[in-house]
């Protein structure tokens, strides 16, 4: 396997992943669900279903390259970059259609598959380097703790910023 169809597998593994991890605070509502993936229906509770989804598949990229003794030094570097513009692109591309057209799931997947793939090509960026980027890679694991931290503070002490932290569908900000 090269990492071209690497990275296809990736796009429609997180895009099905995401139908799981969509739900599964549902399924097992607790503190660590509650960190991890989305409690509502809010733009920011998905977020973390975003970044959740593409964290696992680096894992499991992780050892696919590995076993396949492919360039697997940057995962954490390319997977944590990839999260974070994957979110990025979506929120620039999805809130403003949100907040002018309301939701509408067919536009929403079709968003989200779309800024997936955009991801990927960051991570083929960043998985093509031969150099081993060290620094990036620690500095990523750190971030990656952080960004878990703020996503259990901010789902338990939303900000009231109705456009990303507020649920229309159950009228509700965070777990209130």
């Amino acid at each position: 396997m090269n990492i071209k169809k690497l990275l296809i597998l990736r796009l429609f593994f997180i895009f099905v992943l995401s139908f799981v991890t969509h739900n599964i605070y549902e399924w097992i509502p607790s503190f660590t669900t509650s960190v991890f993936f989305p409690v509502n229906e809010s733009i920011w509770e998905h977020q973390k279903m975003i970044f959740t989804t593409t964290l696992i598949w680096g894992i499991i990229e992780y050892i696919i390259l590995k076993r396949n003794k492919m360039n697997y030094k940057n995962v954490i570097s390319s997977v944590y970059l990839s999260a974070i513009f994957n979110i990025i692109i979506f929120l620039i591309i999805y809130t403003p259609i949100y907040i002018i057209f309301g939701h509408n799931l067919i536009i929403t997947l079709i968003i989200y598959f779309i800024t997936i793939a955009l991801a990927s090509l960051v991570e083929y960026v960043v998985l093509s380097k031969e150099k081993h980027l060290t620094k990036l890679n620690v500095f990523a694991i750190i971030i990656i703790l952080f960004i878990y931290i703020l996503f259990g503070i901010l789902t338990y002490y939303p900000l009231k910023i109705e456009s990303l932290f507020y649920d229309r569908r159950h009228g509700v900000y965070g777990l209130e």
